[in-house]
């Protein structure tokens, strides 16, 4: 069984008294706010984490970039090997660059997925992405 009347063990914020029965030189808002997360002065937690995260997203940054410039080399590399039909000027394939046919095509395969979904899942079953959502912190109720 706990004592409840360890500070120690009840709040560890709030340092417990001296043997004397005479409270410790620290101000009461001290006692109950604590050290401060960004201090100063050691354990320097607040500035090792802050240079973790800034060298992670260096790295992170660093890694997108390439894979984006991956991304978007590889696809011209690989369709102009062999292939007389491709431009020679790639600039050509960008966006609103192809047939107004494939506006239909998408629109079509989307509403047959759509369809599809609706036969086979039940949406009466399932409740939405919103009411998921907001449903997320009620799990442990269900």
């Amino acid at each position: 069984m706990v004592n409840l009347e360890d500070n120690n063990l009840v709040n560890n914020n709030i340092p417990a008294e001296e043997e004397d029965g005479k409270a410790p030189e620290e101000s009461i808002i001290q006692q109950l706010l604590g050290t401060s997360y960004a201090s100063p002065l050691p354990p320097f937690v607040f500035w090792i984490e802050c240079t973790c995260i800034a060298i992670q997203s260096i790295l992170l940054s660093f890694f997108s970039l390439g894979y984006l410039n991956v991304v978007y080399e590889v696809p011209k590399i690989w369709m102009s090997i062999g292939s007389d039909d491709y431009p020679t000027d790639p600039s050509t394939t960008t966006f609103l660059s192809g047939q107004p046919i494939w506006i239909a095509i998408g629109c079509i395969t989307g509403l047959i997925v759509g369809i599809l979904k609706a036969y086979i899942f039940k949406f009466e079953e399932y409740e939405g992405f919103l009411e998921y959502l907001m449903n997320l912190g009620e799990d442990g109720k269900k």
